[in-house]
């Protein structure tokens, strides 16, 4: 039903357009449905994310579960990827990418550089055992 975003990016570049990245806040149901809403009417595939601060609260399977009713509710036919944004280690991506996320971004950016490769390594390796794919914030972005 989701694909991971290295698909969806990769035929973006191919083809010469972008892929929308739309945090949902968390699985707000309001931001969910009407990201999902305009992706379909511009036949957009998209990226839907959840922020994992915003997760503190009903979790990350809550966002895999809200978004795969919305996909069946609203006949979704774009292609569209489940990622979590901003993973602060590798234990919440792992969780994430168990719950049903297809891609993950590891934010090791506030480690040190040597810490942080290690780290986007050790996420990488297991989402790809899965099928998931990885965004990774090596440096400081100002």
């Amino acid at each position: 039903m989701f694909e991971n975003a290295m698909a969806m990016v990769c035929r973006a570049k191919e083809g010469g357009y972008a892929v929308p990245a739309l945090n949902t806040n968390g699985a707000t149901y309001e931001i969910t449905r009407a990201a999902l809403e305009a992706c379909v009417e511009k036949h957009s595939p998209c990226i839907l994310q959840v922020y994992e601060p915003n997760t503190a609260y009903r979790g990350i399977p809550y966002f895999v579960k809200q978004a795969t009713a919305l996909v069946a509710e609203l006949d979704v036919q774009v292609p569209v990827c489940l990622q979590l944004d901003h993973g602060k280690t590798v234990g919440v991506c792992t969780q994430g990418i168990d719950a049903g996320l297809t891609s993950v971004m590891i934010d090791g950016s506030h480690d040190p550089f040597d810490e942080n490769v290690s780290v986007t390594r050790a996420v990488l390796d297991y989402a790809r055992a899965r099928g998931a794919s990885v965004e990774a914030e090596i440096g400081y972005v100002a």
